[in-house]
């Protein structure tokens, strides 16, 4: 029980630290897309035509991009420390061109932080002066690679295909109930899964 109570705190701690991390990208992102497509927005709908404020929208668009990327590679690193970011960074980069999107990056984080820090405990053994490589060889070119076969061939078809379902959920219910759809939509904010895509 211990435990498992001592796990769940960890992982807790992890995805706050995760999610701290990219809470700046978001921002940035977030506040130029919307300043960007404020002032385009026209009775004939959102034409960005101003060169300034298309390149402030693609700014805004590639800061977003590298939200769940880096949301996955602090949570790795709220796990097990600096080793961790890079196959972190890795696996939540595959959840975001693989359609696994928020959800994918936190397990990619996950899975990340947990493998770097059992990698670290068998490598105690070795001899001092072969531990200098494992932060710069054996955690990227070993952890890194189970990361992206893990999260490619076992982990992005289920979660992509969940997120998925819930898109087409949510789209559908934007004729029915719309108050039941608010309480999910506010439900997803609360529990940090972005909201709705």
């Amino acid at each position: 029980m211990k435990v498992c109570k001592r796990e769940i705190n960890r992982i807790k701690g992890a995805l706050m630290t995760g999610v701290g991390y990219m809470i700046p990208f978001v921002i940035f992102g977030g506040i130029y897309i919307a300043l960007a497509t404020a002032l385009s927005t026209s009775e004939n709908g959102i034409n960005i035509t101003n060169p300034i404020l298309k390149t402030l929208n693609s700014f805004g668009t590639i800061s977003m991009s590298f939200m769940v990327p880096i949301l996955a590679a602090f949570i790795a690193y709220g796990f097990a420390d600096r080793g961790a970011i890079m196959p972190g960074f890795l696996g939540g980069y595959i959840a975001t061109k693989s359609g696994a999107g928020f959800l994918g990056g936190m397990i990619a984080g996950i899975l990340a932080g947990y493998l770097v820090m059992w990698t670290v405990k068998l490598c105690k053994p070795i001899p001092a002066s072969l531990k200098a490589l494992v932060p710069i060889f054996i955690l990227p070119l070993v952890d890194g690679l189970i990361v992206i076969l893990v999260m490619k061939y076992i982990i992005v078809a289920p979660v992509a295909g969940l997120m998925s379902a819930m898109t087409v959920f949510l789209k559908s219910m934007s004729n029915g109930n719309v108050i039941l759809l608010a309480a999910i939509l506010g439900f997803m904010t609360a529990f940090d899964m972005g909201g709705p895509s």
